[in-house]
């Protein structure tokens, strides 16, 4: 999870902005484990991003590679890893599929 709108508030639904994403974004990154490239995400707009994998990669070290901010420096707070398990199957599902169950 990163701040997008750390000390440059973006009210661009009240009064528009100049810039089209804040400059802390994080716009290019890469997550290895292990030293093998799990997921590279190029042109992202988002604070919180979560790449997804077909299968849980079992890894012993994570690293965040930023290759590429809008303009300033990032400002990451947590790297979350969590596999989500379905409370009735017991086998990991993405949130899309947990909503779906519950429905």
């Amino acid at each position: 999870m990163q701040d997008n709108d750390f000390d440059n508030a973006m009210e661009t639904v009240q009064m528009g902005h100049h810039a089209p994403l804040s400059p802390h974004c994080i716009t290019h990154y890469r997550l290895w484990g292990d030293g093998a490239l799990l997921a590279e995400v190029t042109r992202s707009r988002h604070s919180v991003c979560r790449p997804r994998f077909d299968a849980a990669p079992e890894v012993s070290e994570i690293r965040l590679e930023i290759v590429a901010t809008a303009g300033a420096l990032p400002a990451v707070y947590p790297l979350n890893l969590c596999q989500a398990v379905s409370l009735v199957t017991g086998r990991g599902v993405d949130a899309h599929e947990r909503l779906r169950n519950m429905a």
